[in-house]
């Protein structure tokens, strides 16, 4: 059974990804920082994960061994995050057998020059979070270029889930926004809500790092991890008030109008969603691993409201 470390294995993306390892036959070891429960706590696979609650500098320095096979790096944020994880691998003289998944971000992606965006398409990011993920990217693929390192990156879209608030079409967490629409009240959208969003399910992020793992033209690669597409906000709009059994109630504002109708708080994060209004491309998972997404964009929202509306 082949050795695992998961780094930041409770949040979003662990919490389906330790047990799709688990039933894919790996021995998990399950780092966070907190004691927090992971969101799907419930599944069985989750019996027999040994976790381990400390620091991601200590768990590199503590946790990693030889025998460790596989390592998911879940929350690299800086070149130097990713290069302390590869010196430790080098230092244990393991560089060119670990396999290495690194998740990145499609925030790489600023302004865009196609649509939607392929694995190609230049790194635009404009903002701290975005040039991280992009220069970790490029120093792992140096160094599967350099040294062999067994790296797959992925880029994931927004990241929804059972037990958490998904971007919702004002492009912001606001719950107030699924509350208005759940009750058949007005909300506010800007323009004519033709920005996009670009979603995915956390257990096809899973899945797609399961399919990654059991192929080889996966390895030296970064691959999107999105729903097949994106929605509008007034597509995901509409599409949510029709799931609550009423018809749409959506009324529009020039862009910076609508900006000033929300909290300061709230309109940093629209505006950082819908300036990017991202679409990616699963065309490159599909050509070199026959992946496809389980999960629609609408679908995967859907769920996420369903699994929280009691506590809205």
């Amino acid at each position: 059974m082949p050795n695992a470390v998961v780094l930041g294995a409770t949040g979003h993306i662990g919490s389906y990804l330790v047990p799709a390892l688990v039933d894919a036959g790996y021995d998990v070891l399950a780092v966070s920082r907190g004691n927090r429960a992971p969101y799907t706590g419930d599944l069985p696979e989750w019996k027999g994960v040994r976790q381990v609650f400390t620091s991601r500098e200590e768990a590199i320095r503590s946790v990693i061994d030889r025998n460790t096979e596989l390592v998911c790096d879940l929350l690299p944020y800086t070149r130097q995050d990713a290069e302390d994880l590869v010196s430790r691998f080098k230092s244990l003289k393991t560089a060119q057998n670990v396999r290495l998944i690194s998740i990145g971000s499609i925030w790489i992606y600023d302004k865009k020059l196609e649509a939607p965006v392929s694995e190609s398409h230049p790194r635009t990011a404009m903002d701290d979070y975005g040039r991280g993920k992009a220069e970790i990217e490029q120093y792992l693929l140096e160094e599967h270029e350099r040294c062999g390192l067994r790296v797959t990156i992925l880029h994931p879209g927004h990241i929804c889930g059972r037990g958490w608030m998904p971007v919702g079409p004002q492009g912001n967490r606001d719950p107030q926004v699924i509350r208005e629409i759940m009750a058949g009240k007005p909300i506010l959208l800007p323009e004519r809500g033709q920005a996009t969003l670009h979603h995915v399910h956390s257990e096809d992020i899973a899945r797609l790092t399961v399919t990654c793992l059991e192929n080889e033209n996966s390895v030296g690669e970064s691959f999107h991890s999105v729903c097949k597409t994106a929605l509008t906000l007034s597509g995901m709009g509409e599409q949510l008030y029709q799931h609550f059994g009423f018809e749409p109630l959506i009324e529009y504002k020039p862009y910076h109008e609508f900006l000033n109708e929300l909290t300061k708080e709230n309109a940093t994060v629209s505006a950082e969603h819908i300036d990017r209004s991202p679409v990616a491309s699963m065309e490159k998972a599909n050509r070199l691993l026959g992946f496809e997404p389980k999960h629609s964009s609408i679908d995967t929202v859907i769920e996420a409201i369903e699994s929280i509306k009691n506590e809205l």
